[in-house]
């Protein structure tokens, strides 16, 4: 959220939704606010994603539409899955909520296991797709900084 200026925030895979765990809020008076405890759906938010792409939770078998933007189709939301682990992150492009853009990545722990996904939401007025490649590289490299302050190794 320092660095971004947006909402941050953990999630895990819990009953095949994304389950936020921990939030910061921005303090901007624009925000996407999710409380701690909202489930949201996996195949249309940028959490949810990620725990498809990188955490082996299965493809839900209904993927209902949220916008016109929503991936409804098993084929579609594969290809974009692929994607996904090539760039290393993930991106909601206003696909679960209109007018909101979110990042996240995987969260990492002991030897790269994932366990869960981490990102920010904010306005698409302020998060817009000029600006969505360089908010991207803050989330990567937080996600990385993550990674290293939670891994530990007992050998």
């Amino acid at each position: 959220m320092e660095r971004t200026g947006e909402c941050a925030h953990l999630a895990v895979a819990a009953q095949g939704r994304s389950l936020v765990i921990d939030q910061i809020e921005s303090p901007a008076s624009l925000r996407v606010n999710v409380q701690v405890g909202q489930a949201s759906p996996l195949h249309c938010t940028a959490l949810g994603k990620v725990l498809l792409a990188f955490g082996g939770v299965p493809i839900p078998e209904k993927l209902e539409p949220y916008t016109a933007r929503t991936i409804t189709g098993r084929a579609e939301l594969r290809r974009s899955l692929e994607k996904i682990r090539s760039a290393g992150y993930a991106v909601d492009d206003e696909e679960y909520d209109p007018g909101v853009r979110c990042i996240a990545v995987p969260a990492l722990a002991f030897r790269g296991t994932v366990v869960g996904s981490l990102g920010i939401s904010g306005p698409a007025s302020r998060m817009t797709r000029e600006r969505l490649p360089g908010l991207a590289a803050i989330v990567v490299e937080v996600g990385r900084e993550f990674g290293q302050r939670v891994s530990f190794d007992n050998s």
